[in-house]
């Protein structure tokens, strides 16, 4: 349970996240953020606690080729992803298809780009997004907010979705990086 938000501002990408987990009917509040910076690269997770620190501690992010950054987060991004959490025993197969248990969102090149469950990669095609339990509370309030701040944004949206979401909690996250 959690919700990561991203937006594409005029010169920078933003992304926040809360900082809680859970599991059954506990639901605790986490010191390592679920959001952060790793070269050119903002990221945040949705999801299990160690597939996300798996990425944030052990991805290898190989460099840009000069494809089209869709086409380098599909192959290049995806597949160092899922060799990190292959060889970490953090993914698994169902029905001959690999997964792994969470959300991710990463910011590069201007763009938002979401990575799901089955390493399916989709860029955003609005100037904002959330994933996680408290997605629909976080859009709402994004829609709303249109043509303000982004920090203010993100920071109202995840403030709405830790009131009306069980499974979300501050304190707030937020990195950024240039477009």
């Amino acid at each position: 349970m959690t919700c990561i938000v991203g937006i594409k501002g005029e010169k920078r990408l933003f992304i926040g996240g809360d900082s809680a987990v859970s599991s059954a009917n506990l639901v605790q509040t986490i010191a390592d953020p679920k959001v952060w910076k790793k070269g050119q690269f903002i990221i945040g997770f949705a999801g299990s606690l160690r597939v996300g620190q798996l990425v944030k501690y052990n991805l290898k992010i190989p460099p840009f080729n000069g494809k089209d950054p869709t086409e380098y987060m599909v192959t290049s991004f995806v597949n160092s992803m899922r060799k990190t959490l292959k060889n970490a025993g953090a993914a698994r197969e169902h029905e001959k298809e690999e997964e792994q248990e969470n959300q991710f969102l990463v910011g590069y090149k201007g763009r938002l780009f979401e990575i799901d469950e089955a390493y399916g990669v989709c860029e955003v095609g609005d100037e904002y997004v959330a994933i996680g339990s408290g997605t629909e509370y976080a859009l709402g309030s994004l829609f709303t907010t249109r043509n303000q701040d982004p920090q203010k944004r993100i920071k109202a949206a995840l403030e709405a979705a830790a009131y009306f979401s069980e499974g979300v909690r501050p304190p707030f996250h937020m990195v950024s990086i240039k477009k």
